[in-house]
């Protein structure tokens, strides 16, 4: 079992004070690549909306964090978690709609890279439960497994993408962008084990 120490430093690692105007800005980051995201390529009604309704609460969750909960470590936590987690899945569809740009909608394709996604998430995760459980989070220094995670997963969900397009024509330009959007998507998903950390703080 993890004693509190553990857990303690795990929460204190690499933490800053919560900050309302870099929340207010990362609110409003969300709503301009949200808007990348529904006027790229073909948007559809649906997709807009849902885009709209995902902005919407995290806009109210930001606004309660900056109101009620900015004194809280718990807001920090949110804070990063949820707007990296964003981030992460932003790269992830726009990697997506840029492959498809030229041969249209592929519905494989998107649940093969926001799969890859989540594994990506879920082995990182458990990277940091081996991390905390060996005291790793009390040395305070990074590790190389870490680092190279979205690459190793970066390399899978493209080597998935190209067997998802088979025979499409892509242009070369399109898809190396693409690709690079993939494995954006997985470094920037690092973070989002901060909402780990809010759990953690939670369960104190």
């Amino acid at each position: 079992m993890r004693n509190t120490e553990q857990i303690s430093d795990f929460l204190l690692y690499n933490y800053l004070p919560f900050n309302k105007k870099q929340c207010i800005m990362r609110n409003l980051t969300i709503w301009v690549t949200s808007l990348i995201l529904c006027f790229a390529g073909c948007p559809t009604v649906p997709w807009v909306l849902i885009i709209g309704i995902i902005d919407i609460i995290l806009s109210v969750i930001f606004l309660l964090l900056i109101l009620k909960y900015s004194q809280s470590q718990i807001s920090r936590y949110l804070c990063d978690g949820l707007f990296w987690l964003y981030i992460a899945v932003f790269f992830n569809l726009a990697s997506y709609r840029l492959l498809v740009l030229q041969g249209g909608s592929n519905w494989v394709l998107a649940l093969t890279l926001l799969t890859s996604l989540v594994v990506c998430i879920l082995l990182f995760t458990l990277l940091t439960f081996f991390h905390l459980k060996s005291g790793k989070y009390s040395e305070k220094k990074p590790s190389k497994k870490i680092v190279s995670l979205p690459v190793f997963c970066g390399a899978i969900g493209v080597l998935a993408a190209r067997l998802s397009l088979q025979g499409a024509s892509q242009e070369v330009g399109l898809t190396t962008l693409a690709y690079i959007c993939l494995i954006l998507s997985f470094a920037t998903s690092i973070p989002s084990v901060n909402l780990l950390k809010a759990l953690f703080y939670k369960r104190q």
